[in-house]
């Protein structure tokens, strides 16, 4: 099982190089579960591209729909809330953040995740993780 976060979901739908390293990982075909909370995620991720004025409103929801349609599962975020609060440390990692590293956590699965900070979170914990803050071959 795959664990989908709001940042690899975000170069995923931006087609950036990450991003489509990414999506070649998804399409292998194993199962990929996210937060129910990752539309909201994603959303603001969005809202901050149309205020900047870098893309349109229309652009903009089309790379959200694409996003979530790489998605099979979705564990509602407030299942994970506990867990996620339990990870908060001296860290600079938000709870938003910290309930797909959970959600990864509990079912055994490897996290897709562009930021660095919850890819290194996860090397110091023993979670598998595709970093894609760094290069991926």
């Amino acid at each position: 099982m795959l664990v989908l976060d709001a940042s690899a979901a975000m170069d995923i739908a931006c087609a950036t190089d990450k991003g489509m390293a990414l999506r070649e990982v998804i399409l292998r075909g194993d199962v990929v579960a996210s937060s129910s909370s990752l539309r909201l995620d994603l959303a603001n991720g969005f809202a901050r591209f149309i205020r900047m004025g870098a893309v349109s409103r229309d652009v903009t929801e089309k790379c959200l729909e694409l996003a979530l349609t790489l998605v099979d599962e979705h564990e509602p975020y407030e299942n994970l809330i506990p867990e996620a609060f339990r990870n908060v440390r001296g860290n600079q990692i938000s709870v938003s953040d910290l309930v797909y590293y959970a959600l990864a956590r509990q079912q055994n699965a490897t996290l897709l995740t562009s930021n660095a900070a919850v890819a290194e979170l996860c090397r110091a914990t023993s979670v598998d993780c595709i970093d894609a803050s760094e290069p991926l071959d």
